[in-house]
């Protein structure tokens, strides 16, 4: 984030003491940025939240509303924590010409049998990733039975890297441009190393529609920036079929379910750019969740599980983009279950950014089910078939934090992330943009979550 502002000539301080500000004590080290500086303006339309003033399209009429993006709020986007300070105080600082990344470090002997990464920042995955590309041995904690280090609980999703004479040698190197810390641990507590999960990379295919999608090139970024390694696949591919046999986790970016099934009018384009992956892709994409796969649906392609998997899911948003409900791009609020594998290393609440994005209901089963000669259910409702656990809401009050919303009450309490177990694998409906445009780092663990979470 302070790249960002320092590459557009916002003047960054950093403080050389501790400092008093509002009331609030801050350590040595923080980041200060003045607003008695020359792009003033800039600074404050970034760092400081959208506001919009209530105001009608005709008198008595409804509200104007924003065609576009309508919040971009830096703090909440990258989940940073920032305060505006309102009165003077006194530090001393010295003026930034560059900003220093914050490198990662072992913390502890050099030579410990193991190695903590406490689930929560971005850069794990980074290491993760480098770690499955040198064979490092690693677990993850999954978070039962609690651990405490230190008088602190380990968060789930946190992972233990087995230190041999190996890993010893290539850490230092793979910490290189990192900002993850690895915690030495001389022993590891037996109850705790018996619940370790073993880390299996998993098989990772992005779907690339023909109808050139923005948001699949996103993603690809994304998840390029932080070494994944995966590949593109397209309809032919997934009409093929077998595709548990070749991946743990497939990517469905943000395209709506017409294009996702019908692609490119033959009369556009050459033969092969034509079509969607059709109802015989859709069966497909069944077969590899009922076999395992985890399917994980971004934003407006979570509409095609719920209108062609028989889910117990509906998008409580259909139909009702205009006078009811309205949010062309905004930043929302919202809570996460941190114990649930998509929720690793979050904060319990967070910020999302949401542009026209979903909103969800689960569907329950009011029948009265009795068992049948046969022993099977009379009632096969979908609900019984593919039990659907919510992961994240939206806040229940306070719902926007940055930018403008109608019909908030909508979605006020509603699932915004829900994963569904189809089979033997899951469906993860992400409806919020956790990824958009490269740029909520403070959602991008979500995705990352998903991914891992397909070899549990």
């Amino acid at each position: 984030m302070l790249e960002r502002l320092h590459a557009t000539a916002i003047e960054v301080h950093q403080a050389l003491e501790p400092f008093t500000a509002g009331g609030v004590e801050y350590p040595k080290g923080s980041f200060i940025l003045y607003s008695a500086q020359p792009y003033r303006p800039h600074l404050k339309d970034m760092m400081e939240r959208q506001v919009y003033p209530v105001r009608s399209v005709y008198p008595g009429g409804p509200a104007e509303s924003p065609y576009d993006i309508a919040g971009w709020t830096f703090p909440l986007l990258m989940g940073v924590k920032s305060a505006a300070i309102k009165e003077s105080f006194n530090c001393k600082t010295r003026k930034l010409e560059k900003i220093p990344y914050p490198q990662g470090k072992i913390i502890g002997s050099k030579s410990a049998d193991y190695f903590l990464v406490k689930a929560g920042g971005n850069n794990d995955y980074s290491l993760m990733n480098r770690l499955y590309n040198t064979g490092i041995s690693f677990r993850i904690y999954t978070g039962s039975p609690t651990w405490s280090l230190d008088g602190e609980d380990v968060p789930a999703g946190s992972y233990v890297i087995f230190a041999d004479r190996k890993a010893h040698k290539a850490l230092p190197e793979l910490l290189n441009g990192l900002s993850t810390n690895l915690i030495a641990l001389n022993n590891l507590d037996e109850t705790i190393e018996t619940v370790l999960t073993n880390a299996i990379r998993p098989r990772v295919a992005l779907y690339k529609p023909w109808t050139a999608s923005m948001d699949e090139g996103w993603t690809r970024l994304v998840l390029d920036n932080f070494e994944f390694k995966y590949i593109n696949i397209d309809n032919a591919q997934i009409q093929a079929g077998s595709l548990k046999e070749r991946f743990d986790c497939i990517i469905l970016p943000s395209v709506g379910t017409k294009s996702l099934l019908e692609g490119r009018a033959p009369d556009t384009t050459f033969p092969e750019y034509v079509g969607g992956i059709g109802t015989e892709g859709v069966a497909k994409l069944q077969e590899f969740v009922e076999d395992g796969g985890t399917l994980v649906c971004i934003d407006a392609s979570a509409n095609l599980p719920i209108d062609h998997f028989n889910i117990p899911v509906r998008n409580v948003l259909k139909d009702t983009e205009g006078s009811d409900f309205f949010c062309p791009g905004s930043i929302l609020r919202l809570s996460i279950d941190t114990k649930h594998p998509l929720g690793y290393g979050m904060p319990g609440w967070y910020s999302g950014f949401f542009a026209k994005s979903q909103a969800f209901d689960l569907i329950k089963d009011s029948s009265q089910s009795k068992d049948q000669g046969n022993g099977e259910k009379a009632s096969r409702h979908p609900a019984k078939r593919f039990p659907a656990k919510v992961v994240s809401r939206f806040s229940d009050t306070l719902v926007l934090q940055s930018g403008w919303i109608r019909g908030e009450k909508l979605i006020a309490d509603k699932p915004a992330i829900v994963e569904v177990s189809y089979g033997k694998g899951q469906i993860d409906l992400l409806g919020i943009r956790v990824q958009h445009r490269g740029q909520p780092h403070g959602t991008f663990r979500i995705l990352f979550n998903a991914i891992q979470r397909s070899t549990f």
